[in-house]
């Protein structure tokens, strides 16, 4: 994988965005990013707003 660093300018409304995403493309590729499964997501999304609500999946 290629490692790409994009070059953000001060006035660019959008540099805070281009740098977590540049961050966490650098865990990713170092080894050293956490996810939570999709499936564990999704069934935590559908939980929300009703009586047996489930807390957030835990990144591994």
């Amino acid at each position: 994988m290629q490692n790409t660093i994009t070059t953000i300018q001060p006035h660019d409304p959008k540099a805070w965005q281009l740098a977590l995403i540049e961050q966490a493309l650098s865990k990713v590729q170092t080894g050293n990013a956490k996810f939570a499964s999709h499936e564990a997501v999704t069934e935590w999304l559908k939980s929300w707003g009703s009586e047996t609500e489930r807390d957030a999946p835990i990144c591994k």
